[in-house]
């Protein structure tokens, strides 16, 4: 993640990082690479400065971390020690577990059930027209070429359509504005068709590729965790229907990321036969890229670790 406002020295402008990044952009467009970021629109850090403005996109728990206790609404009696304070934003509940350390947004949209009702989001329209100019802005002030959008199952599907459709059309005028302009407009992505790489799991498959979405990430990570499952998965993996998913769409591969344990770690305890960890490096690398879909290789993947790295090293 790339934060323009930190190291900002308006004396030194070669050295912020607002121009550090620009630079970069601009030279591996020159390279032929495009440049995709990871972006999050369903939680917030806990000290995220968009909750102290709009503690209204939140929703608040005496304990943000439970499903039985009760939502504090803006007009509760005992909203003045609970609402609009971070340590109480509840935090994001996904497939059974709770992520503490974050806060959830609230787009009125799947509601986490309580013993009474889910809060609505106010401000919801003004909330979804920040994050639409979320994606523009890094497209004309950067030149980015896309976006990987975490937990993209958590976001309404209109919300999806329209920005996308939204992001795209703009980045079509920086783009032509890019070519005649250049001094006006110094970067641009490589091609207008911005790239949006949706972080899902076989749920949504169909209504986020209905969206306008570029790849979706597999879920290969997610499947295997012992070397006993692995034959299971690939059963799975080559077998699924071909109307299963929509005509010429693609998984886009990765054995490993922060959210799930390394893969020497999952297949040691259940190797047979001894195998090094050097051989369980190679092995991730051919299942990466023989499985059906595109391959995604993070930095660092090539190192072989035993344990996740922490959220706050990530």
């Amino acid at each position: 993640s790339i934060d323009p406002e930190l190291g900002f020295n308006e004396k030194d402008p070669d050295t912020d990082q607002y121009h550090e990044f620009r630079r970069f952009v601009a030279e591996c467009h020159k390279n032929g690479i495009r440049v995709i970021l990871d972006i999050v629109f369903s939680h917030t850090a806990r000290d995220s400065l968009i909750q102290r403005i709009h503690p209204e996109w939140f929703v608040y728990k005496k304990d943000p971390a439970s499903l039985s206790e009760p939502y504090i609404y803006y007009e509760s009696p005992e909203a003045e020690n609970y609402w609009g304070k971070p340590d109480y934003a509840f935090s994001p509940y996904d497939h059974d577990i709770f992520w503490t350390d974050c806060s959830r947004l609230n787009w009125n949209w799947k509601p986490v059930p309580g013993p009474n009702p889910h809060p609505r989001n106010p401000r919801i329209k003004e909330m979804r027209d920040y994050f639409k100019s979320v994606l523009r802005y890094w497209i004309k002030q950067y030149g980015v070429d896309g976006f990987r959008l975490d937990v993209s199952y958590a976001i309404p599907y209109d919300f999806w359509h329209e920005a996308l459709a939204d992001c795209r059309a703009a980045a079509h005028e920086i783009c032509a504005l890019h070519a005649t302009s250049p001094d006006k407009q110094p970067l641009a992505p490589i091609s207008p068709d911005i790239m949006f790489v949706g972080e899902t799991y076989v749920d949504d498959v169909y209504e986020l590729q209905e969206c306008g979405l570029t790849m979706l990430n597999g879920d290969f990570s997610s499947k295997i965790f012992s070397v006993e499952q692995l034959k299971g998965y690939l059963d799975y993996a080559y077998n699924i229907s071909g109307e299963f998913f929509p005509r010429n769409s693609r998984w886009m591969l990765f054995p490993e990321c922060h959210d799930f344990s390394r893969l020497p770690e999952k297949f040691r305890h259940s190797l047979l036969h001894g195998y090094s960890d050097v051989q369980l490096n190679k092995s991730r690398w051919v299942l990466a890229a023989t499985l059906p879909g595109t391959p995604m290789l993070h930095n660092g993947y090539e190192v072989v670790e035993h344990k996740n790295v922490s959220v706050r090293t990530y």
